[in-house]
Order: C-alpha cells, then structure tokens, then sequence
C-alpha cells in the first residue's frame, strides 16, 4: 500500500480499533466448545451495547514548573550526612517532593568546565573550556578562560566609538536559550561562567561567577585593613594598609579603567577616595566614599553598596 493511500488515524480512534481488534483476537482464539449440527439452534442472544471507547491519556500541566537547583563546589557524601542527620530539612523536602541523584563531573572537575557542560550539554571536547585560564600564544601569558572582556573605545573627544563588549570562549548553545527558541520561559540566575548571558525572548537572565567587574577583571579584591603595613598584590586581589591618624584614615581604592591610558601606567585606574572613622570604644566603623556613609559593627556585614 502506497503512503499516500494510507488514511489519517485518530488517537482515540487508533486506541478504540485497538481494544477492538485485541478482543476479537481473544474471541477467536478461546476453547469455547463448538455447537452440535444435531443440537436446536441456540435462542439469539441479546445484542450487547459496545463498549465505551478509552479515555484519552491524560495530557501534560501546561503550567508545571521545573526547578534545578546547583551548588557549587558541595560535597555530596557531606549533604547526604547532613540530609540523614536532619541538618538540612529544606532541602529534604525539596528532595522528597522531587528527585536526587549524584552527578558525574567533569574531567577536569573545575567549576568553569563542569558548568560549561550542565549549560551546553557538551563535554569538554565539545564546549571548548578546560579551565580557570587560558593561555595566549603569542605571549603564553595566562587569561581568564571562560571568555574575554574588551574596554571601550573612545574618540579624541571623548565619545564612544566603540562600547565595551564581552565575548565567550563556549561553544554550543545552553539549554535554555534553546528552550527559548520553543517558547518555554526560564528564569536563570546566578548560573556560575555563563557570561556574557544569553537574549532571551521569553525569560530573563543574571549571570552569576565570572562577571567580569567595573574593572574589566574577573572580580579584583581590595582589602583594607591597619595590619597591612604597605600595598601588596596576592592571588585574586590587593591589600591596601590603612594608616590611622587618631581614629581616621584615608585610603584611595582603584576603580574604573581610564581607557585613554595603558593598564601599566600610572593612574590607569581612576581612584575612589574612601575615609574610614573609628569608634574604638564602641568598636564601629563609619565609611564615607562617594558622598554617602556606611556605618558598621564589628563583625557585621553591610548591605550591597
């Protein structure tokens, strides 16, 4: 039979010729004696009404929701004990409520690379991220890995003739941009190493770890303090001394990149002149910077400034 011959089929109609079909298969193949020649005709039986037709399957919620949850660099042997001692009862629930279960990670387990792969679906050899750095070949000098952040380019004027842009090393689509493309809505938030974040059509998106910061680096550190006895760069970030004179010191914190000049000249990166006032005896601090004062406790942590 040609394809073009063959008819369209329901599925209710399909379902209902199938029940048909298996019992007449049924009927035919039972043991059921046959009738003597010699035997009167048996009375005719009442004819019986035919059987209601299957209910179709149940569809889908339309509106259901899935919700992943990541941590990164949790040990899962660690949450299991604390799962089993009663330590963590939301996450219980949420457990119960859904589903659990270890993941493999990646080779090698660093965080950029293994969430490269829960984004892309792609092992390494397919995404493209092997680590927190990346060498340059020209200069073999190691950068960020996951992507590339250019400054903006400005005019003797002073406008902008290029914006800064930032560019991802990743290959492969994420998921979610490709469950935007069918119109299923996302909210993606503080996913680490998927920036520059994806347009979505019908969601929204906040990258979270490896944004680059108003410096354009992955996230420089400045800590300040009056045991620093001069400034010091160490891994991440610098250390800049606080020197008191009676209860006030005055500090200039780094801030954005001043493009019109190279990042090794000095006064590259335009300062933040920041005061900071003690109160010894009521072991607070008051920190002025940019007009405004943020006042603190000991061992308190501020709002996000």
């Amino acid at each position: 039979m040609k394809k073009k011959d063959v008819e369209k089929v329901s599925r209710r109609a399909f379902i209902g010729t199938g029940a048909t079909a298996l019992g007449t298969l049924t009927a035919c193949g039972s043991n059921a004696a046959q009738p003597d020649s010699d035997a009167p005709p048996a009375a005719p039986q009442p004819k019986e009404s035919p059987a209601p037709a299957a209910p179709p399957p149940p569809k889908a919620n339309p509106k259901g929701r899935v919700i992943i949850l990541g941590f990164d660099g949790v040990e899962p042997s660690i949450v299991e004990q604390m799962l089993e001692a009663g330590e963590l009862p939301n996450l219980a629930k949420l457990r119960d409520a859904g589903a659990y279960a270890r993941l493999g990670s990646t080779i090698p387990p660093q965080s950029p690379v293994a969430w490269t792969s829960f984004a892309t679906c792609k092992n390494p050899g397919g995404h493209g991220i092997y680590d927190f750095i990346r060498r340059t070949p020209a200069r073999y000098r190691p950068g960020i890995g996951t992507g590339q952040t250019s400054h903006p380019d400005f005019a003797p004027d002073g406008s902008v003739r290029k914006p800064a842009s930032s560019t991802a090393y990743r290959k492969g689509r994420s998921f979610w941009a490709v469950a935007d493309d069918a119109g299923i809505r996302s909210k993606i938030l503080n996913v680490p190493f998927v920036y520059p974040p994806d347009e979505l059509k019908h969601g929204i998106m906040l990258s979270g770890l490896g944004v680059p910061d108003i410096r354009c680096t992955d996230s420089t550190f400045f800590s300040l303090s009056d045991a620093y006895a001069e400034e010091e760069k160490v891994s991440g970030g610098v250390r800049l001394p606080l020197k008191f004179d009676g209860d006030t010191a005055r500090v200039n914190v780094p801030g954005a990149r001043d493009p019109r000049k190279k990042s090794s000249e000095p006064g590259a990166y335009i300062d933040a002149p920041v005061t900071v006032k003690a109160d010894r005896s009521a072991r607070t601090l008051a920190i002025e910077a940019s007009g405004k004062t943020l006042s603190l406790a000991e061992g308190e942590w501020s709002d996000w400034v």
